[in-house]
């Protein structure tokens, strides 16, 4: 694995603050590895990259302002069960929160069709792959490191 060193890094930033509560700069850490590994598997040009994280980065923060939106909505149904609240009421809900998946599905589509005048084709079918690819090296690279405290504690 040639980015082993990337995610190792990573692995090591992500756990130690984690271990002290230092969520935020655990988190943004890893993102940092992240987009550097995305600039790699996209081989993104400079001025993709630019352009491209920009674009990223106002999508994230249009999808995790819906995020919060869905979850005050499933904390009044929470409520609303609490309650012991009518059908009608949490039916009402139903609607809501379902309206909200729409929108994320829409600003997932609305935000892939924006790459289009900025990636290749195959720069999108890469980004496409790009998070389960991640998701993957870094389990491996975790298991990996398992393995050899295993091998050192024997």
């Amino acid at each position: 694995m040639k980015h082993f060193p990337w995610l190792v890094v990573g692995i090591l930033w992500m756990n130690s603050p984690l271990l002290r509560g230092e969520d935020s700069k655990t988190l943004e850490r890893l993102q940092q590895v992240k987009n550097v590994r995305m600039i790699e598997m996209l081989d993104l040009t400079e001025d993709q990259s630019v352009r491209f994280f920009a674009r990223l980065h106002e999508h994230n923060r249009m999808k995790e302002e819906l995020k919060k939106e869905k979850s005050a909505g499933l904390e009044k149904i929470e409520r609303l069960l609490r309650n012991r609240a009518a059908d009608e009421e949490l039916r009402s809900m139903f609607t809501e929160i379902l309206a909200i998946d729409a929108k994320l599905c829409e600003q997932e589509r609305n935000f892939f069709q924006s790459l289009q005048d900025l990636l290749s084709v195959e720069q999108q079918a890469k980004f496409l792959l790009f998070d389960r690819q991640f998701q993957k090296e870094l389990f491996d690279s975790l298991n990996e490191i398992r393995r050899q405290r295993q091998g050192r504690s024997e």
